[in-house]
């Protein structure tokens, strides 16, 4: 049956998926040295005069994540999952933290690994997962029909997680043909099991019209039953809509939708924060120190958007000490990645820079580079 229709198409090519982060990351409009950062919404340009007592002066606050931030985002430790038994739901969880890194660094190989171990001790949702990943070609060496193989299986099998894979291959037209209407019923079978990020996949169909008749009121009442339901990309796009709400008492809802986010370790979130505090959007007050704090969050679970950041902030000495040879270091990383304008900062830069100052950043973010996992590495234009 499904199995069946799937396997025929999957000789087709594979639609690319944008990065996660990219789809997501709000855009800001920024120029060189002396135009600093610009929000977008017609926000005023904040200034870069800051009062020095108040930066940040110890620049380890900002590379290990200081115990301040800790505090407004604590994380559980990697050890806390390796510790776990080898039961098949513990093995899941673990899978599932590596896989959206929850609590871990991302590590797709890793998550394969676990997914791997649970599916071969009789999870469906494991191998739905890991049927995900290969169709991805993430943590797995890219097999569309393997993928598909495994997804299909569990949705056959009523899985709700094979189920909303499944409709995500039709939404997106991943390696079959796109399908709208397929992937509302898929996402709807899988809601009605209870998969709380269905709800947030039939709330971005209906927000954006893909297959449905656009409906905002309705788009947005999904994202909060996903939300709800614990659902991290739900809490992220509703923060988004509460965020850009035409109702300016709604907008303040946004923090809570990208805290609950964060402290789930989900970088868009600690990147959105990050620029709330920055500019002072939604109805909050700058607070530079903050705006750090959740971009390093991000930073340091490599989002490319929170690297060109807090490059900014140390190439004007805005809530951390300037320093030129971190600032680009983090434009490196970003530009690797192909974050927007991470190359025009970097050769902005490198005109007051020394040769022996650029050779030192180099080292420095080729060094990020080698420690990093395969998910950190992997350019936007890649699956998330």
């Amino acid at each position: 049956m499904l199995i069946n229709q799937l396997l025929c198409a999957c000789g087709l090519s594979a639609r690319r998926n944008k990065d996660m982060d990219l789809m997501f990351a709000d855009r800001i409009v920024v120029s060189p040295v002396g135009g600093g950062a610009m929000p977008l919404s017609g926000q005023e340009n904040p200034s870069s005069a800051f009062n020095a007592s108040s930066k940040l002066t110890v620049r380890l606050m900002v590379t290990f994540l200081s115990a301040a931030l800790l505090q407004v985002i604590p994380m559980p430790s990697a050890h806390a999952f390796e510790s776990e038994t080898s039961s098949t739901t513990n093995v899941l969880q673990q899978a599932r933290a590596y896989s959206q890194g929850v609590g871990v660094r991302l590590d797709s190989q890793r998550a394969a690994v676990l997914f791997q171990q649970a599916m071969d001790q009789g999870s469906l949702e494991a191998m739905a997962s890991l049927g995900n990943l290969y169709v991805h070609g993430r943590g797995v060496a890219k097999d569309d029909s393997k993928g598909i193989g495994l997804i299909t299986a569990a949705a056959d099998q009523g899985d709700p997680v094979g189920l909303r894979f499944a409709g995500t291959l039709y939404e997106e037209g991943q390696a079959v043909p796109q399908d709208f209407s397929k992937a509302k019923a898929f996402y709807e079978r899988a809601a009605a099991k209870g998969d709380a990020p269905a709800l947030g996949r039939l709330g971005m169909m209906y927000l954006f019209g893909r297959g449905v008749l656009q409906d905002e009121g309705k788009g947005k009442e999904f994202l909060k039953k996903g939300s709800a339901a614990g659902d991290v990309w739900s809490k992220v796009e509703l923060g988004r809509v509460y965020g850009s709400s035409a109702n300016a008492a709604e907008r303040p809802l946004a923090i809570a939708e990208y805290m609950a986010a964060a402290q789930a370790g989900n970088r868009v979130a600690s990147y959105r924060l990050g620029r709330i505090y920055e500019f002072g959007l939604v109805g909050q007050t700058k607070d530079i120190t903050k705006a750090v704090q959740f971009y390093t969050h991000s930073m340091t679970r490599g989002n490319p958007f929170a690297q060109l950041a807090m490059g900014r902030l140390y190439m004007t000495g805005n809530g951390v000490e300037e320093d030129d040879i971190h600032a680009y270091e983090m434009f490196i990383l970003a530009a690797a990645k192909h974050a927007a304008q991470a190359e025009v900062f970097q050769r902005e830069l490198a005109q007051r820079m020394s040769a022996e100052q650029i050779a030192q950043a180099s080292a420095l973010a080729q060094k990020v580079m080698a420690t990093s996992s395969q998910d950190d590495r992997s350019s936007s234009e890649n699956k998330e």
